[in-house]
């Protein structure tokens, strides 16, 4: 199972709520999330209620690049997305 890691603080949002878990089946599954390739190379997005989890899936590793509020989600598209 590949491990999880997070650039910055990306994945601060999910621990301090307890939300770590809506992760899991991305840990088993990491290319069965939808693919976001007009946010970013390569990057997928899953939902933990209310989080929009943005991550890229490596060969040994699971990157979390982004954690955002669901209510964020939508802006962050408007804009053109983001790069990590």
């Amino acid at each position: 199972m590949p491990k999880i890691t997070a650039v910055g603080d990306g994945f601060a949002p999910l621990a301090m709520t307890g939300g770590e878990a809506a992760f899991e089946p991305v840990r088993h599954y990491p290319l069965a999330a939808p693919a976001r390739e007009q946010l970013g190379a390569g990057l997928r997005v899953t939902f933990g209620d209310p989080y929009a989890i943005y991550y890229r899936p490596l060969a040994d590793a699971i990157v979390i690049i982004r954690v955002l509020h669901g209510a964020r989600d939508a802006a962050i598209a408007g804009r053109g997305g983001f790069e990590a």
